[in-house]
């Protein structure tokens, strides 16, 4: 059976190493949580099962995507 979830973690000293590891990884991760202050594109806590309509999912945007597709009908 597949887990329902997994959860990683590491620690660090230094939040300019974060800011890296962030950058290096960002076609993996799906959104950041946290506060502005630890990063500019953060979502805050509680918040990320709320998008607002100018949330896309994997950053594409929806609407642009499906009037693409209904331009080639």
């Amino acid at each position: 059976h597949s887990p329902i979830g997994v959860l990683h973690y590491e620690f660090y000293t230094d939040l300019k190493q974060v800011h890296h590891r962030l950058r290096a990884q960002t076609d993996q991760i799906q959104c950041i949580v946290g506060t502005r202050q630890s990063h500019p594109q953060a979502i805050a806590f509680g918040e990320t099962q709320k998008p607002k309509l100018v949330d896309y999912a994997d950053n594409v945007d929806t609407l642009a995507f499906l009037s693409q597709i209904a331009l080639t009908v």
